[in-house]
This record gives C-alpha cells, structure tokens and sequence, in this order.
C-alpha cells in the first residue's frame, strides 16, 4: 500500500527552495524509509498549473495545485499527505497509515491547532477521489472578503461549513 501514498510538497518559486531545504530534507528521508511515493511541485515553472490555475493569491493556488496534480496521478495516487515547505518531519516513528480511515469513509482530515481550536491550512491527508479534488478546487476558488480574512486559512472554515 505504501507505493500509493504520497507526500507532496508544493513552493511556489523555485529559488524558495532553499528556505526550506532542512524541513524537505527530513520528509525526504521519512518518505524513503517508509516507501511512500515524495513529489515537490514547483507552481511556477509547471504549465499545467499555471494553465490551469489561475489564482492570485499563493495560498490558495496550491490548493488548485493539488487537486490538478491528484486528478493527473489518480491511477498511482490513493492517499496524499499534502505539507507545507517549511514542515519537517519531528517523529518518523509514525507512518501515514496510521491516520487513513481502512472503512474509507473519511476523505479529508485536516487537525485543529491546539492553541486557537483553528482547522490548518498548511497540513492535511486526503484520499485521491473526485469529492476530494472537488473540495479542493472549490476552497481555492474561495472569494475573500474586503475586511480581515486570514487567506485561505479563513477560507477553509468556511469552505468547511
């Protein structure tokens, strides 16, 4: 099963890399160890992305990024834990499996900071399905409001409702 799990990695700018390369260096390493299948998308030099997604803020075009990298690998993707760059890996004594519902019933599972009971953005372990990439495409389409809205973070709650 693990051949079919991914961890993705989305940066926007290639030459972000760099700020992240300690983090993406320990997922690297998790991703090898465990088998799972580990893809860093660099938004602005892919095509497709750029064809197909064309929102302005960053935060939500990796979102559309997802859904349209999951939708051209869903033959060899079930599972994908989607982190952000700056994520690294603190405790590879767990593996991904350990969070997949085996009754398949869950298809997103987003966590809940415990310091402000806030659903984040920036983590999240999805099965690759049409009701995922779908959810997906319509939180990235989310239209902020004027006021205060806390990117695609706010858009998520409401996405969520």
């Amino acid at each position: 099963m693990n051949s079919k799990i991914a961890i993705v990695i989305i940066i926007i700018k290639e030459e972000d890399y760099a700020d992240y390369e300690i983090a993406i260096n320990t997922t690297k390493c998790y991703a090898k160890h465990f088998g799972y299948q580990m893809h860093l998308i660099y938004a602005e030099k892919t095509v497709e992305i750029q064809e197909n997604c064309k929102q302005n803020d960053i935060y939500f075009k990796r979102h559309c990024a997802l859904a349209w990298f999951l939708e051209e690998n869903k033959n060899t993707i079930d599972y994908a834990l989607y982190i952000d760059a700056d994520m690294g890996v603190i405790n590879p004594c767990h593996t991904i499996q350990e969070y997949i519902d085996v009754d398949e019933k869950i298809e997103i599972i987003f966590y809940e900071r415990y310091y402000n009971h806030e659903i984040a953005a920036g983590s999240y372990l999805l099965k690759n399905t049409q009701t995922s990439r779908s959810f997906l495409l319509y939180w990235s389409n989310y239209k902020l409001p004027e006021s205060f809205h806390g990117t695609d973070n706010g858009a998520l709650h409401v996405s969520v409702l």
